[in-house]
């Protein structure tokens, strides 16, 4: 990011050196005596962010925003306060304090429009499709909210979440389903149905789908999943107890119809796939992943050992790949169903 910030900078520099370069005979001793002040300070306020950076990625990233945020309150760098600012903001964006870049970038938006930080920050923000915030469009608002910062210490608060208090396959499933009604486009409709046949099949470490279907007993993602499901379609009773049976035996059968209804899934959609144009390549894959699980395994092996219920989906890969003689898929399929005949 630290290229790119520099990449951006020297682009809205160019320009203005070019007209600098051609008018340059025509000053006198006097405004070139000020360029050349002005370009030592120039040096001198890229020399103070140059050091915040190498601080920042030393591990010292409090020094580096406390020696940037009194460059930016130094009168001695005043005219470079949108300099300090970005910079500012790139080591915060860099260190992942998002909020504290976005703020940063803000002020330099609202306080400074014309300059070629603000140019370089809304190409950042358009690429993130951020909205810039105008929170000191007033000039002197802002000159007396800055004053009021002499006062104390700000702390900004930690936004950061733990990724795995917040990990649950079921709600996973329900927010990509969610997702792909939102979008009409194909293209991401079809990585959120991907993932979703991955999820209904097993594929994940979270104990979720077929595969995992009977691990973990009752408090098992895919039985409380199936549970969901029946009482959300209105078929609660069929999760009745029935007392002809051991509790045991109805905690296996409650397993299996939730296997059942996963597999039912996982086919929906990897039957969908066939209606999109870019959908064979990930009907072939579902296809392929469908029977590999049947065999007890996760990915493509000559050694797995092939069971009857396989070989639909390995003959339903063949059919879909005729013509394609060195697709990886249609070769295991080939050979897997030749071994069982």
């Amino acid at each position: 990011m630290r290229i790119i910030h520099i990449l951006l900078l020297l682009l809205f520099w160019m320009i203005p050196a070019i007209s600098f370069s051609q008018q340059l005979q025509h000053l006198d001793q006097r405004t070139i005596s000020n360029s050349q002040i002005k370009t030592k300070r120039d040096l001198e306020a890229q020399a103070v962010a140059s050091k915040c950076y190498d601080l920042a990625y030393s591990g010292l990233e409090q020094d580096a925003k406390t020696i940037l945020i009194d460059a930016i309150y130094d009168s001695t760098y005043k005219e470079y306060e949108s300099y300090l600012r970005f910079s500012l903001g790139q080591i915060c964006f860099e260190l992942n304090a998002i909020d504290c870049a976005k703020f940063q970038w803000n002020i330099i938006s609202s306080k400074f429009p014309e300059s070629e930080e603000a140019a370089a920050i809304r190409i950042i923000y358009g690429m993130f499709g951020w909205a810039i915030e105008d929170i000191v469009s007033d000039y002197k608002f802002s000159q007396e909210y800055e004053l009021s910062t002499w006062f104390w210490n700000k702390s900004i608060p930690d936004f950061k979440t733990d990724p795995q208090e917040f990990v649950d396959p079921k709600l996973a499933v329900r927010y990509l389903q969610e997702l792909y009604n939102r979008y009409d486009d194909e293209n991401k409709r079809i990585i959120i149905l991907n993932d979703l046949f991955l999820l209904f099949m097993g594929f994940n470490d979270n104990k979720f789908g077929y595969s995992h279907a009977d691990e973990g007993g009752a408090d098992n993602p895919s039985v409380e999943y199936y549970k969901f499901y029946k009482i959300a379609k209105g078929e609660g009773d069929d999760l009745a107890l029935n007392l002809n049976i051991t509790p045991q035996e109805r905690e296996e059968n409650i397993q299996k119809k939730a296997k059942t209804l996963l597999l039912s899934l996982a086919n929906a959609v990897s039957d969908s796939f066939k209606t999109f144009k870019i959908g064979k390549a990930y009907y072939i894959r579902s296809q392929f992943l469908i029977g590999v699980t049947f065999c007890g395994s996760k990915w493509y092996s000559s050694k797995i050992k092939i069971v009857d219920n396989a070989i639909p989906y390995f003959q339903n890969v063949i059919k879909a790949t005729e013509g394609e003689e060195t697709n990886i898929f249609r070769l295991f399929a080939i050979k897997w169903v030749a071994k069982v005949k």
